[in-house]
């Protein structure tokens, strides 16, 4: 009874706020995703990338780690986004591009780390992969996930993954310089257009994490900006994102963002949009 309105609550108490009628979560155009550094060895092999991509179990972290809360990620742009018409969601129009069925992805993971020449059980005199991390900054959610996909590329895979956390600055400023093997990422789109979320991996891009840098891929980014057809421009950002995460798998996307919002009943005319803005122009708290 003492708040009007609040971004955040304690994840142990989500779920009764939720049943009380006091908070929800609302669908958010934003992505959190693996970066794999894609100029440093054994990254460089997008066999390797894809291998630890696709033995993550996104349903598992959408719907049991994160409680259902969040949705699982088998693309980079979510749902949201115009596709080849107004009418037409680019998601469903492009469907999944990883597997949603889990055996499925992981027959492909062993597969491909099989193909970059790494010992698995259908390729017993392939080498030992070597050691590698994963980066993510301080907090709770993070680590649960780390531990989580640390599991599944272990079981998977059969990889120990060494798992380091930093302070929030100094992770993103190794992040940036590229000083990592494989760290957490996430986006939240500046504009309800895919193409949003596609530039952030565009060679020349401030926000390439990943370090993932490819003519073909800059050059349908740049169809897609020039173009003022709404059906080039999705066909031309479909063809990008099959190269992200799929031929180079240079990322792994993991689930879609949403929003908690918690909310007084009495806080009326308050308005919200999908990439988090929150507008109070006419809101009043009725007595």
């Amino acid at each position: 009874g003492e708040t009007d309105f609040s971004e955040n609550a304690p994840q142990e108490e989500t779920t009764a706020l939720i049943n009380e009628g006091v908070a929800e979560y609302r669908f958010q155009v934003g992505t959190y995703y693996l970066d794999m550094n894609n100029e440093k060895a054994p990254f460089d092999d997008p066999n390797v990338r894809k291998a630890f991509s696709y033995a993550i179990d996104r349903d598992y972290i959408a719907n049991v780690l994160r409680e259902g809360s969040v949705f699982p990620a088998y693309a980079f742009a979510g749902p949201g986004y115009a596709g080849a018409t107004p009418d037409v969601d680019f998601r469903e129009e492009g469907g999944a591009l990883i597997p949603e069925d889990y055996e499925e992805a992981k027959r492909i993971a062993v597969e491909a780390l099989a193909a970059a020449g790494y010992k698995t059980p259908d390729n017993p005199n392939g080498e030992d992969f070597p050691v590698v991390e994963y980066m993510y900054n301080e907090g709770t959610g993070h680590q649960l996930i780390a531990q989580a996909m640390q599991q599944q590329w272990m079981e998977v895979l059969g990889i120990d993954v060494q798992l380091v956390s930093q302070e929030w600055n100094v992770f993103l400023d190794t992040r940036r310089k590229g000083d990592y093997f494989m760290a957490r990422d996430g986006w939240i789109a500046d504009y309800i257009d895919a193409y949003s979320m596609l530039s952030l991996n565009a060679s020349a891009s401030g926000n390439n994490n990943a370090q993932y840098r490819k003519p073909e891929y800059d050059a349908l980014l740049n169809e897609a900006s020039q173009s003022s057809d709404q059906a080039v421009r999705a066909e031309a950002m479909h063809k990008a994102e099959q190269m992200l995460v799929v031929d180079d798998a240079a990322v792994g996307p993991i689930y879609y963002y949403t929003d908690l919002l918690v909310y007084s009943p009495n806080l009326k005319n308050w308005g919200y949009t999908p990439v988090g803005y929150k507008f109070f122009h006419h809101a009043f708290v009725e007595e």
